[in-house]
Order: C-alpha cells, then sequence, then structure tokens
C-alpha cells in the first residue's frame, strides 16, 4: 500500500488532492485491494447503479465487480435503454432471470434456477432505497422482472455509513447472502467480504487519527433515536399486529352492505406465535370478494361463525394489550365483527402503523408494498392463506423493524 499523501505546505490555504488508486478509485491511504479476491460463479451477476452511487468513495458495488469475473457493471436511472438490461428482459419468460429486490409478489432467492441454455442471471440495483425507486420507476422493463428475495443471515457491517434500519445490507452484502443461497458449497462468496470489511477498517482508522483535512471530524452533536410508537419501544410489547379482508360490495350498488370481516390473520410480536380465522359472510357474498381476497368462493362460505371467531380471538390475544394494524380500516373491520358476536372485545389500545412509519422517514412513504421494503428485505414465505397471508408478512416486517429501532443502542 502506498505512503500516505504528503501534508498540505505550512501556511498554505491550499489543500492538495489526494492519490487515488487506479483499481479501486479509494485514496491510497485507505487501499483495499490488497485484499481483493476472485470469485467465480455460475451465476451471472449484473448490478444497475444509479449515477449518483457511482460517485460515492465508499460504495460496495465496485468491490462486487472487482470480484466477481461473472458480473457487469451498468451505471444508469433508465435502465431499459442498456443493451444489457434488454436482453435479459426479453428472455425473463424462459427463466433463469431474476431481481434481487423486495416486493408485492417477492419469491424466496434459492427458488432462481437456470433457463433451459443453463444460464442463471442476478440483477441487483445499487444506490440508496430512493434512488433504487428511481431507477425502478423509471424501468418498467427492469420492473417486471421476477423479483427475488432473501432474509439476512446476519446485520450488516456498513458501519461507515448508515442504514435505514438493522435488517438492511449494502450491495455487497446482499450479493454475498443471495450468492450463497445460489452456489451452495460450491463457492464461497464470503471471500468477498475481505475487502468490504478492509475498507470499512481503514476509513474508520484513518478518520480516528486525525488525518484528511478535517473531512472526518466526528460530530460532537448525541445521536438521536429515529421516532417510533411509544407501545414498541415496552419491553415485553404486548403488541399484535393485523390484516384483514372484507366481504364489501361495490360503492355504485343501492342497499349496499356494510363492508364485513371475512379473513383475520395476526402475529404477535413478543412470541411471534400467529393465527388466520376465515368468517363465513353474514350477508350476501360480493361476486369479487373471492378474486379480491384470493380465496375460493368455498372455503369463505365455509368459514367458522362469528362467534367462534370471537372466542378464539380472545384466547389468541389475551397476552396483548395492543393492536397494530396499516390503517384504521383493518382495526374498524374487527372491532365491527366483535359487536356482532355475543362476546367478545378489542384490546385495550390500538395504533397505525402508516404514520408510525412516515414519522420513521420524515417522508411521504405509499401503499404498504412500497413502504416494506425500505425497512430491508423480508422473508417471503407465507403461513396465510390468500392475499391476506402476504400482506400480513409486510405490516408485520413494518412493526419489527420499528421496534429494532427502539431496542438499537445508541452510538454503536
Amino acid at each position: 500500500m502506498a505512503n500516505e499523501p504528503d501534508s498540505p505546505r505550512e501556511g498554505s490555504a491550499e489543500i492538495q488532492p489526494r492519490a487515488l488508486c487506479d483499481r479501486c478509485k479509494r485514496p491510497r491511504v485507505v487501499c483495499y485491494c490488497a485484499h481483493v479476491r476472485e470469485v467465480d460463479t455460475h451465476t451471472r451477476v449484473v448490478i444497475v447503479q444509479h449515477p449518483r452511487e457511482a460517485d460515492v468513495p465508499i460504495n460496495t458495488a465496485r468491490i462486487a465487480r472487482l470480484c466477481l469475473p461473472n458480473s457487469e457493471l451498468v451505471v444508469t436511472v433508465e435502465a431499459d435503454r442498456e443493451e444489457t438490461v434488454r436482453a435479459l428482459v426479453e428472455r425473463a419468460g424462459e427463466g433463469g432471470v431474476g431481481l434481487l429486490f423486495p416486493g408485492e409478489d417477492t419469491k424466496d432467492i434459492r427458488e432462481l434456477g437456470d433457463d433451459p441454455r443453463g444460464q442463471r442471471t442476478l440483477v441487483v440495483v445499487d444506490g440508496t432505497w430512493w434512488q433504487a425507486a428511481k431507477v425502478l420507476k423509471k424501468s418498467p422493463g427492469l420492473r417486471s422482472l421476477p423479483r427475488y428475495g432473501l432474509v439476512p443471515t446476519s446485520p450488516s457491517n456498513y458501519r461507515i455509513r448508515k442504514e435505514p434500519s438493522i435488517e438492511c445490507l449494502s450491495t455487497l452484502e446482499a450479493l454475498v447472502e443471495a450468492l450463497s443461497a445460489l452456489e451452495g458449497a460450491a463457492v464461497d462468496p464470503r471471500a468477498m467480504l475481505a475487502p468490504f470489511e478492509a475498507m470499512v477498517d481503514f476509513q474508520l482508522e484513518y478518520a480516528r487519527s486525525g488525518a484528511g483535512y478535517g473531512r472526518h471530524k466526528k460530530s460532537t452533536k448525541p445521536e438521536r433515536r429515529r421516532e417510533v410508537p411509544e407501545e414498541l419501544s415496552r419491553t415485553p410489547t404486548g403488541v399484535i399486529v393485523g390484516y384483514a379482508e372484507s366481504n364489501a360490495w361495490p360503492f355504485d350498488r343501492a342497499e349496499r352492505p356494510e363492508p364485513e370481516l371475512v379473513h383475520w390473520v395476526a402475529e404477535r410480536l413478543d412470541d411471534g406465535a400467529r393465527a388466520e380465522w376465515i368468517i363465513a359472510p353474514r350477508t350476501a357474498l360480493a361476486p369479487a370478494t373471492p378474486s379480491f381476497t384470493e380465496l375460493d368462493e368455498r372455503a369463505l362460505r365455509e368459514g367458522i361463525s362469528v362467534d367462534h371467531f370471537a372466542r378464539e380471538w380472545a384466547a389468541f390475544c389475551a397476552p396483548a394489550t395492543t393492536l397494530a394494524t396499516w390503517n384504521p380500516i383493518a382495526a374498524a373491520l374487527l372491532d365491527r365483527a366483535l359487536g356482532e358476536a355475543s362476546a367478545g372485545s378489542m384490546p385495550e389500545r390500538w395504533f397505525d402503523l402508516r404514520p408510525a412509519a412516515a414519522r420513521y422517514f420524515k417522508t411521504r412513504i405509499g401503499t404498504l408494498a412500497e413502504c416494506s421494503p425500505r425497512f430491508g428485505a423480508l422473508d417471503p414465505t407465507r403461513w396465510a392463506r390468500g392475499r391476506a397471508g402476504s400482506r400480513i408478512l409486510h405490516v408485520a416486517h413494518v412493526a419489527r423493524a420499528l421496534r429494532a429501532e427502539a431496542l438499537r443502542p445508541l452510538g454503536g
């Protein structure tokens, strides 16, 4: 590694430029190239990088490109204009092409197989969550690729750059997790972490040394925790997260019955206990209800009675005192159903996760499917049926991420 660059001349107000490594583009004093080792993979990796991220000195996509011979880095906002991306979109229907990005229909990364020619390509978007979302918004072809996700086996070690939550990973760490799942024992993608960890350690040590001409002065401002609902800051929380589906007729129908609860799924945050109920409609079944809930008509009509549901719900939520839902509609449907039963009551308290997430990020967060990925990847394995089986994963994911912020040690 080269020696540290000369200090500015005494009495000179001009800061001398730092010598850069031609390969990793880092200042030579923090060059990590000695730790780079190539990792041969069957999986081809295409990294679509937002141009602003390309200018970030500590971005990890460059490390991935140096370590993976079977990879390509495309720097663009409109990915569909790139020949590489267009070719992948055209043959995605044959299989063997996947986008590593959370979404409504995300599959487990281990389900990504080869195409008929025995090829497999994994596409990742490199940038902040805002930048990645912009790339996808401007690239409908890229956005149409089958999506795959993963559950991190350990928290991020990106200590020189703050992630949105402890479940978020850098691009390189996400690739290591994905390739480990896809390649099995054939390769060891963890070798890619050596230059990453060296970059982190070099940068932190260089900042602590006081070098860098004031670039790395440590802030004396105390770290503050992001805003989290009070209920999630308690131990135990006593919180249940829930999601509801209704039997609802169109608004323009004459004598439209009140929407009624027909599917309720819930998870206790403290112990992870889960439960699902399909409640038989008490009024005529709306024609669109089966397709909207993704439950067949027979399953809905053979659901349990509202009294049966109320008894089982009371037993399930006995240890808990607070209900959390994505919006007030789910809580209102539950309250109305319990009011129909001969016995049963709502938990003592309720709060809405949607405005809580908006306060956490201090911005508009959109729909549940748009907000959930901002907290990192989630386990896509469903445990409940229908559309609610997918939505409860996102609701619980948001709640657990907010809970993690409440437990995160400050200054760590």
